[in-house]
C-alpha cells in the first residue's frame, strides 16, 4: 500500500510531494505518535514532575514509598514515564494535575487520594 504525501491547507490540497511505500511488518513512516513522539508518545519524559539530578535517588525512595516506579533521566532529572497509568499516579502522589488533560490524565479532584500527610 502506498501513501501520498501532500501539504493541506484550509482543508484543500495545495501541493503533492510524492508517495511512501508502507512495507508488511513494518510500522508505517507515516505513524507519528503525540507530540511527534513514536508509540503514541510513550514512554514520555516531563521536566515539571523531574527533580536535580543529584536528587534522583532520593526521589525514587519517596516514589517507592507510595508503590511507584518512576525512572528519572540522569542528565536532566526529568522523570520518564511508561505508560499513563503510572504518570497519573506519580502526578497525584506528588499533588499535580493535568488540567488540559482526558480521563487517564491526573485530575484536579483526584490529587487528594495520594495527599502526603504534613
Amino acid at each position: 500500500m502506498a501513501y501520498r504525501v501532500v501539504t493541506i491547507k484550509d482543508g484543500q490540497v495545495i501541493d503533492v510531494h510524492g508517495t511512501v511505500k508502507a512495507t508488511p511488518g513494518k510500522r508505517s513512516p507515516l505513524a507519528v505518535g503525540v507530540f511527534g513522539q513514536s508509540a503514541g508518545g510513550w514512554p514520555m519524559k516531563c521536566d515539571a514532575t523531574g527533580v536535580n539530578p543529584d536528587h534522583i535517588a532520593d526521589a525514587m525512595a519517596a516514589d517507592a514509598l507510595n508503590g511507584i516506579h518512576v525512572e528519572y533521566d540522569r542528565s536532566t532529572g526529568a522523570a520518564i514515564y511508561g505508560d499513563a497509568a503510572i504518570r497519573r499516579k506519580h502526578c497525584e502522589s506528588l499533588a499535580i494535575a493535568d488540567r488540559n488533560g482526558g480521563y487517564s490524565d491526573p485530575q484536579v479532584g483526584g490529587v487528594r487520594k495520594y495527599a502526603r500527610d504534613e
